[in-house]
């Protein structure tokens, strides 16, 4: 397990149950902009982290130390370390600005009927933990789950009414991380890979 994941799955913990406490909840909702943006600065602190830890280690290998100053220049390390550390969370977080703009005006065009206000910010939180390629499998899940959980409500229970994803967005997004160790080891999954 990465340090990625591993800083994802505690962050996504500690959400769940502060959104889920009574006591907690409140907090999160007031101060969600704030949570999602010191979530984001700690993942990419984390990647910085590994940037520079890979940045040593090629220090101290004799083959690679050719490859840092003064033997090469630094841009050679900076791209490698961008593409390798810090692209799939840029690339994520894009598309989850994305999908938190589309979110938010879908939900302004309706009157604020189908997302409450912290929504938009779980299923953004979500999309960027989740990582590229994990972005695709996080959508893909709660495409799956939601299909499963309305068809379930609408067959079985005969209900109509209105139902919130408000409790999905962040148990998916933990589910999708943990499962994506086995999922990566699929054929053909390693070519969405930076």
């Amino acid at each position: 397990m990465t340090l990625a994941a591993a800083y994802s799955i505690a962050v996504l913990v500690i959400l769940i149950g502060a959104s889920r406490s009574s006591s907690a909840r409140p907090f999160v909702v007031r101060n969600i902009r704030v949570i999602f943006w010191s979530a984001v600065a700690g993942l990419f602190s984390a990647q910085t982290i590994l940037a520079v830890m890979q940045y040593r280690a090629w220090q101290t290998l004799e083959p690679q130390k050719f490859l840092l100053p003064p033997h090469a220049p630094i841009g050679y390390f900076l791209s490698y370390a961008g593409w390798k550390f810090f692209a799939p969370y840029a690339l994520s977080l894009l598309i989850a600005g994305t999908f938190f703009f589309l979110a938010r005006l879908y939900n302004r065009r309706h009157e604020e009927q189908f997302f409450y206000d912290e929504e938009p910010y779980f299923l953004a939180l979500g999309l960027v933990l989740s990582g590229t390629p994990g972005w695709m499998l996080y959508a893909l899940s709660m495409i799956v789950v939601a299909g499963a959980i309305i068809a379930f409500r609408t067959v079985i229970l005969r209900r109509t009414d209105k139902f919130s994803f408000r409790e999905l967005w962040l148990p998916v997004a933990l589910f999708d991380i943990l499962i994506s160790v086995w999922v990566r080891a699929l054929p053909g999954f390693e070519l969405l890979h930076f």
